[in-house]
Order: structure tokens, then sequence, then C-alpha cells
């Protein structure tokens, strides 16, 4: 059974302050978890990340 990683991708953090985003990446090491922000808005951020649904 082939198993693909996990990774975290944020978008619309155009939008969140440098606390926010410190947290995130401090969360991301602790948990192993690669992580990607997209600063262009959510939009954009949403195309960057391959997603096809935003909650």
């Amino acid at each position: 059974m082939a198993v693909t990683a996990a990774e975290l991708c944020v978008v619309g953090t155009d939008l969140l302050g440098l606390e926010a985003t410190q947290a995130l990446y401090k969360f991301s090491s602790r948990a192993a978890l690669p992580l990607v922000l997209a600063f262009d808005g959510s939009g954009p951020g949403l195309d960057h990340c391959g997603l096809a649904v935003a909650i």
C-alpha cells in the first residue's frame, strides 16, 4: 500500500499577521508537516495549492 505525505496549504494568508504566520510554521515544524503559505490571496492561493474546494 502506498502512503502519500500530507501537506498543509493555507491560502488567503495575506490577511494574517506575523504572529499567525509564525505559529503556523512552528506547528508544522513540530508536526513534521510540510507547510505552504499562499500570500497572494485566496483565489490565486487555491490555484497554487491545486485545491478545488475552499472551506
